[in-house]
């Protein structure tokens, strides 16, 4: 329902938008690479093992020479092993997680310098235009664990116990939403091609993005509900965790940020 809620929101906003600004609307197509790392429960540091390569395809719209509106897709995965932290709690956790990251994102790019191409003799000269952008975002995301030479899909398994039916919890959802904001820099080349920089930051509505954010549950329990494997992922079944004993933060959301560079197609 989310998901649905959200991709009506997409269009309708797209078809207000394409009303504005009909004489001096531009497009413009782009596809890029970069890299893409996640902040949650199994990071506190800056590891750079665990950058990964992200690709995105998009397509935006100037709506005048300050004002731009886009929607781009993006794929990448996002990962982290608690055998590299500085915390001799977190290693004896030994949580290990995997997550590719499928995501569809609408965002407005407000440039701080106007775009020349508006400016009549200007049009063809090369510039750099820095700029901010904010939006909305929906993804997809399956967390998995390593276990034996296999990865396997850990939100089915409920290792926080949410299959245990006295718990009250629920499985959190693979499909879920963010607010992308960051910044990057633009050159427009003579002719009609783009060349884009940018960061950009994703805050999330879930912890799960590494399966990890509450209490451990109990471990019999949790072999009942979950299976040997669902307990063995949980590492209920390798140290003696108690029942209730913190496994995560449940107060601090999980995040990921981008770092990519693209280029991009005017369409006069």
């Amino acid at each position: 329902m989310k998901y649905k809620t959200f991709t009506l929101s997409f269009t309708l906003l797209i078809l207000c938008l394409s009303g504005f600004s009909q004489k001096q609307r531009k497009a413009i197509f782009y596809t890029g690479s970069g890299i893409i790392t996640y902040y949650g429960d199994l990071t506190d540091r800056v590891n750079f093992s665990y950058w990964n390569p992200v690709v995105q395809i998009g397509a935006g719209y100037y709506l005048n020479e300050y004002l731009q509106i886009r929607g781009e897709l993006l794929r990448g995965r996002v990962e982290a092993d608690d055998k590299d932290a500085n915390d001799q709690g977190r290693i004896l956790r030994d949580l290990r997680f995997r997550n590719n990251i499928s995501e569809f994102n609408l965002m407005m790019q407000l440039e701080i310098l106007p775009d020349r191409s508006f400016r009549g003799p200007y049009s063809r000269t090369g510039h750099f235009t820095p700029y901010v952008l904010a939006g909305i975002a929906g993804f997809y995301h399956n967390p998995k664990g390593f276990l034996e030479g296999e990865w396997y899909a850990l939100q089915p398994l409920g290792t926080e116990g949410q299959l245990i039916t006295t718990s009250g919890m629920e499985p959190y959802s693979r499909w879920q939403l963010s607010i992308p904001f960051g910044l990057g820099l633009s050159y427009r080349f003579e002719q009609a091609f783009i060349g884009k920089i940018e960061m950009v930051y994703r805050k999330t509505f879930t912890d799960y993005l590494d399966d990890v954010s509450t209490n451990y549950p109990n471990a019999e329990l949790l072999r009942e509900s979950s299976g040997d494997l669902g307990s063995t992922l949980s590492r209920t079944d390798i140290y003696p965790f108690e029942d209730g004993f913190k496994r995560g933060n449940p107060d601090k959301k999980d995040g990921y940020m981008l770092f990519t560079l693209s280029v991009g197609y005017l369409i006069r």
